[in-house]
């Protein structure tokens, strides 16, 4: 919501959008003020990859392809920063089952995904 608020603030009052949007002023500029998250700058930087790769290819593929290469390049990431890269693994069967708990378990049942609405990869495939 407050990134709404940021990008239109010029053409509406910040406290009249707070106010519709039932969030507090307080939260507002206490957000702006902040640093960006680990995960802003990481999708900052994967749109300007986007961008990049859609000039390089002469804007001739759409960006629904790069994207989806881009999403599942972020998906390995994350898989490697929160589990991977955490401890060490004795044994191949052992990682392999951990992964295949993060992905199925957690990713897919718990994680709430950004590219999916925020909400859960189970639950949009559920309702498909």
């Amino acid at each position: 919501m407050f990134g709404f608020v940021l990008a239109r603030k010029a053409e509406h009052s910040i406290k009249l959008m707070c106010r519709v949007l039932e969030v507090s002023r307080s939260g507002y500029h206490a957000g702006a003020a902040r640093s960006p998250s680990p995960r802003a700058v990481e999708d900052a930087r994967l749109t300007a990859r986007i961008r990049e790769l859609h000039v390089k290819r002469r804007k001739v593929y759409g960006s629904p392809r790069i994207w989806a290469d881009l999403v599942a390049e972020s998906f390995f990431a994350t898989l490697k920063k929160e589990l991977i890269h955490r401890r060490s693994w004795p044994t191949r069967a052992e990682l392999r089952t951990e992964v295949f708990d993060y992905i199925e378990v957690f990713s897919n049942r718990e994680r709430r995904h950004s590219t999916l609405g925020n909400v859960p990869s189970s639950i949009t495939r559920t309702a498909l």
